[in-house]
């Protein structure tokens, strides 16, 4: 269900809300993907649909497409996510992550991220 504050706030069309209702109803389904198979190629393809769903609904609520607000990270979070979950929740939005060298989806060495 999309924030009702944040629709009046923006000022977003019935069709709009529909739509990102859609899209957000659309992220549990890809989650619920993820979190039953063991099997990487349809992980690593939800995680990618899962990607560009976060930025199509950041278009439809009108703010800037950028990955540094999506939050697609942390162990618990995510399935098959092995990234810190408590570290990338106490630095959301100040422009940095925290990775995991074991993790399956963000695949890098341990390295803080900025901007």
């Amino acid at each position: 269900m999309p924030n009702l504050n944040l629709l009046i706030e923006r000022d977003i069309d019935k069709e709009t809300a529909l739509k990102i209702a859609e899209l957000q109803h659309k992220r549990e389904l890809l989650i619920i993907d993820m979190q039953y198979t063991d099997d990487m190629s349809i992980i690593l393809d939800s995680f990618d649909k899962l990607t560009n769903n976060e930025f199509n609904l950041q278009e439809l609520w009108g703010f800037e497409k950028n990955e540094d607000y999506h939050f697609l990270i942390g162990k618990g979070n995510i399935p098959h996510c092995e990234c810190p979950l408590q570290d990338n929740l106490e630095s959301r939005n100040c422009g940095y992550r925290i990775y995991s060298e074991n993790c399956p989806l963000h695949n890098q060495l341990t390295i803080i991220k900025g901007k």
